[in-house]
């Protein structure tokens, strides 16, 4: 009797700090996202923009500095810049800044993985890719960049659940 209410009082807790404090935030976020998801430069540019004003909006928003990191690492990895390594330290300073604000956010791991493993940085991409999974099993990306990590860190083995696991929640994603 005693643990059934701490436990949900805990979670409400930790759920409501995840949610921005102004909306306007949120609906910068779902707007970010749907350029982002259309895999094109001018897209990704405009992805930035949402999410830097989800941001402005809300600078404790941690998801919006985990995508904003997102389109740092996009622009590098499908080369849509001359200034790559510009990018990769973008995306590991955004991407930090999630974790750093909300260390339960599993997008923010995801964000650190991908900076990682884009700056060759395996164990530490290994390392937020395993934390990103831990936080949320049903991530695409967390056993996406999870999987890739482990196959480049020699460890192929350890690393087809998470890739197997990435299809399964995600068959046709273009990643």
């Amino acid at each position: 009797n005693a643990v059934d209410p701490a436990i949900r009082s805990d979670q409400t807790r930790r759920a409501l700090g995840k949610h921005p404090a102004d909306l306007r935030a949120w609906d910068h976020l779902l707007r970010g996202l749907w350029h982002l998801n259309r895999y094109k430069k001018e897209a990704n540019a405009e992805a930035r923009q949402e999410f830097a004003a989800a941001i402005a909006c809300d600078p404790g928003f941690a998801a919006a500095h985990a995508w904003l990191a997102m389109t740092f690492v996009f622009e590098g990895w499908f080369n849509w810049t001359d200034a790559h390594a510009d990018r990769l330290v973008r995306a590991g300073t955004s991407a930090a800044e999630a974790v750093r604000l909300d260390d339960t956010e599993a997008m923010a791991h995801a964000a650190m993985a991908m900076a990682c493993f884009w700056a060759a940085r395996m164990d530490q991409a290994r390392h937020a890719a395993e934390q990103a999974v831990a936080l949320n099993p049903n991530s695409f990306l967390g056993n996406f960049v999870c999987g890739g990590a482990h196959n480049y860190s020699g460890l192929c083995e350890r690393a087809v659940p998470y890739h197997r696991k990435a299809l399964d929640l995600s068959p046709n994603d273009p990643l």
